[in-house]
């Protein structure tokens, strides 16, 4: 599997609070109306439920990614669900401070090796963009 990591980013908020809200999906249901334009744009077509969130569209259809592994206040695994190849996105959490957690996200893939040179940079911008999401979320909101 190829392995893609974010840079590490500071969550302003309690370690157990992100790790409560993250491994649960289903508090995100609310959250894409209150998304500026662009962001609400790109999760339009997304639902969401304890386990799990769907996104609907692009090349390769409808993805399901099912939490698969939980522990407690460090590490959430999603995998997807019939994908093409099989993925993992983990977030990876450590206390900091009282309000300060830092968090690391992976997309984890296996690709043809075709496939690496074109798929490699937007897999890592990818990681990015999740620790960025993970890092802006309104978490007292959830």
């Amino acid at each position: 599997m190829d392995s893609f990591k974010s840079k590490e980013t500071i969550i302003f908020c309690n370690v157990e609070k992100v790790f409560n809200k993250v491994s649960n999906p289903g508090c995100f249901k609310g959250l894409v109306d209150q998304l500026p334009a662009d962001a609400k744009d790109k999760l339009k077509d997304a639902t969401f439920s304890d386990d799990a969130i769907t996104i609907k569209g692009g090349p390769v259809g409808e993805v399901t990614l099912k939490v698969t592994e939980k522990e407690p206040f460090s590490k959430i695994v999603f995998t997807a669900v019939q994908s093409p190849v099989p993925l993992n996105a983990i977030v990876y959490l450590e206390k900091v401070g009282e309000e300060e957690t830092k968090v690391i996200a992976e997309l984890s893939v296996a690709l043809p090796v075709f496939l690496r040179p074109m798929a490699s940079k937007p897999l890592q911008q990818g990681a990015e963009k999740l620790a960025e999401f993970l890092r802006v979320l309104p978490y007292d909101k959830l």
